[in-house]
C-alpha cells in the first residue's frame, strides 16, 4: 500500500510540473506577443507625427501638455487650463551654456537704410527706458522668477525694439490654418513655463507704448523629439506692421505727435505734477473720440487699441486713450501706469491708469471723460471713486492675465467734491484686445 500511494503521488507531481511548464510557455509567449505590439503601435505614431504636415511650415496641432509636472518644478499653477501648439519635425539641437543656460538666438540690428536709421535716431530721443519702469521693477522682485523675468522682459523688449525701427519686411507665417507675424521665437524645456514667458511678455508691451504693433496674443511651436524637444514662446505683432515701409510712416506719426506736445509742454508756465497730468489729459481728449465701428460697437481696428489710434487722429477706445496718457506722461517725466482690468458690469475689460501726483497715486480714466465736452469726474480721483467701477486684474497667477501688484491709490481724489457723488457710469463701452494664446 505503501509502494502504490508513493507511486501515485509521485505521477500527480509529475503532471502538476507538466502543467506548471506549459503554464510557463504559454505567459512567455503572450509577453513576446504584448511587446512586438507595442513597438510596432510607438512606430506606428513616429510615422504618423513625422509625416503630418500643413502647406506651409510642417506643423500639426497637438494637444497641451500634462501640468502633472508642475507642482514638482514650479510654484505656481497656470492661468489657463487648455491651449494647443504646433510642432515640427525638422531635426534641432537646443544649445545650452556652461551653466546649463538655454542660449537664446543673437537679435541682430541689421537696418541699412539711411532713411530709417535717421529715424531711429528720434525715436531713441523718446523711447521709454523701460529700466526705470514700474512693472519691470515689479517683476524683479519676484521671490521665484526675478532672475527669470530679467531675462524674458529684456530678451522680448529687445526684439520689439528691433522691429520698430527695422528697414526689413517681415513674413507671415501660418500656424494651424491663420497666419501670424512672428518677430521673435524665445526657447525653453518644461511647457509649463509658458506662463512665466507670459507674465513678463504682458508687463511689457502694458507698459512701452512705443511698441504699439504689440500683439496680446502669443502661441508655442515645439521643436524636436524625445530628449531633444523643446518649445518656443512666439512674440508676435499684428498683422497690418509687417511692411517696414508702413511702420516707418506710423513711426512718424507718433514723432510728429510727440513734437506737437511737446511744444505745448514748452509753453507750460507752471511745470507741477498736477499741470503735467492735465496737460497730458486734454491733449488727447481734444485730438480724438471714442472710435466706433459701422455698428456703433468700439472698433476692433488695430489703431483704435494703441497710441496709433491719437497719432493718426483715428480716434480710441479704452487701450488707446490710456497708452497714449501713459506715454505722454512719460515725456514730461510723470509716473504712470496703464492698468488693465474690468470696468462697472461690463465682462469684455477696460483699460485705463494710475498717475503719481507728488507722491501720491490717483486714479485716471481717459475713455470716460471722453464725452461731448472734456470731463473730469476720473481725472485724479481716489480709490472710493475707482473701485466703485473698476476692478484690476489679479496678479496672483502667472500667465497672460497676470498684473505686477499696483500701487495703492489715494484715499481722497484732488477735487474732494467727487468723493461725495456716486460715480457717473458712462453707456459707452470698454474694450480691450483680447488677451489669448493658442
Amino acid at each position: 500500500m505503501t509502494f502504490i500511494f508513493t507511486k501515485i503521488k509521485l505521477q500527480k507531481d509529475v503532471i502538476d510540473m507538466k502543467r506548471f511548464v506549459k503554464l510557463l510557455s504559454i505567459l512567455s509567449l503572450l509577453g513576446l506577443m504584448l511587446f512586438f505590439m507595442t513597438s510596432c503601435f510607438e512606430n506606428v505614431v513616429n510615422i504618423i507625427k513625422n509625416n503630418t504636415s500643413t502647406t506651409t511650415d510642417d506643423t500639426v496641432e497637438i494637444p497641451e501638455s500634462s501640468s502633472s509636472d508642475n507642482t514638482s518644478y514650479y510654484p505656481y499653477n497656470p492661468s489657463k487650463s487648455s491651449s494647443s501648439t504646433t510642432t515640427t519635425t525638422e531635426d534641432t539641437t537646443l544649445l545650452k551654456d556652461e551653466n546649463g543656460n538655454i542660449i537664446q538666438d543673437e537679435i541682430v540690428f541689421d537696418t541699412t537704410n539711411e532713411l530709417f536709421l535717421a529715424q531711429k535716431e528720434e525715436l531713441d530721443l523718446y523711447i521709454v527706458d523701460y529700466k526705470t519702469l514700474y512693472g519691470y521693477q515689479k517683476l524683479l522682485e519676484d521671490e521665484y522668477y526675478g532672475d527669470d523675468f530679467k531675462n524674458i522682459y529684456e530678451t522680448l523688449y529687445n526684439a520689439s525694439y528691433n522691429f520698430l525701427v527695422s528697414d526689413k519686411d517681415y513674413e507671415l507665417t501660418k500656424l494651424n490654418n491663420e497666419e501670424y507675424l512672428i518677430i521673435y521665437e524665445y526657447k525653453f524645456e518644461n511647457y509649463n513655463y509658458a506662463s512665466i514667458i507670459a507674465s513678463a511678455w504682458i508687463t511689457m508691451i502694458e507698459e512701452n507704448p512705443m511698441l504699439y504693433f504689440s500683439y496680446t496674443g502669443y502661441t508655442l511651436r515645439q521643436y524636436g523629439s524625445g530628449n531633444n524637444k523643446y518649445y518656443t514662446f512666439c512674440l508676435l505683432a499684428g498683422t497690418d506692421y509687417k511692411d517696414s515701409e508702413d511702420r516707418y510712416l506710423y513711426n512718424e506719426a507718433i514723432l510728429d505727435m510727440t513734437n506737437d506736445f511737446l511744444n505745448k509742454y514748452n509753453d507750460l508756465e507752471e511745470k507741477t505734477d498736477y499741470n503735467k497730468a492735465k496737460l497730458a489729459h486734454d491733449y488727447i481728449l481734444n485730438k480724438v473720440d471714442y472710435a466706433y465701428d459701422s455698428q456703433g460697437n468700439a472698433s476692433e481696428e488695430y489703431w483704435a487699441h494703441n497710441i496709433l489710434g491719437v497719432a493718426l487722429n483715428k480716434g480710441s477706445v479704452c487701450e488707446s486713450y490710456a497708452e497714449c496718457y501713459d506715454y505722454l506722461s512719460y515725456l514730461m517725466d510723470l509716473n504712470t501706469l496703464t492698468v488693465v482690468g474690468y470696468s462697472g458690469t461690463q465682462s469684455s475689460g477696460h483699460a485705463w491708469n494710475y498717475t503719481e501726483i507728488d507722491g501720491v497715486w490717483y486714479g485716471v480714466d481717459l475713455t470716460w471723460d471722453d464725452g461731448d465736452k472734456i470731463s473730469y469726474d476720473y481725472f485724479l480721483v481716489s480709490s472710493k471713486v475707482m473701485n466703485k467701477a473698476h476692478t484690476p486684474s489679479n496678479n496672483s497667477s502667472y500667465g497672460i492675465d497676470y498684473q505686477v501688484e499696483l500701487p495703492t491709490l489715494s484715499t481722497s481724489s484732488i477735487d474732494s467734491s467727487l468723493d461725495k457723488e456716486e460715480p457717473i457710469i458712462p453707456s459707452r463701452p470698454g474694450i480691450i484686445r483680447p488677451r489669448f494664446w493658442f
